[in-house]
């Protein structure tokens, strides 16, 4: 995983689009350009990108506070 090219597509994510995901984990893709996974059961989650055909220590698990703002580059609020 190139974490350069991860965390540049990761801050580029729109932060609206992980509103969503609010209250759960996500799993990111290798590159940060999407959510590849997402659950409340961390195991599961884990079950789920082996099922997807990536290997857990090749994409990275995240939590998406469950409140009104979601932090990326800014603050967006409902």
């Amino acid at each position: 995983m190139d974490m350069h090219e991860f965390t540049r597509n990761r801050l580029a994510f729109p932060p609206e689009e992980l509103l969503q995901y609010r209250g759960k984990d996500i799993v990111w893709s290798p590159d940060g350009t999407r959510v590849i996974a997402s659950g409340t059961d961390i195991l599961e989650l884990i079950e789920t990108v082996k099922a997807l055909g990536y290997e857990p220590s090749e994409v990275v698990f995240s939590t998406v506070p469950d409140s009104d703002a979601i932090y990326g580059l800014g603050a967006i609020a409902e």
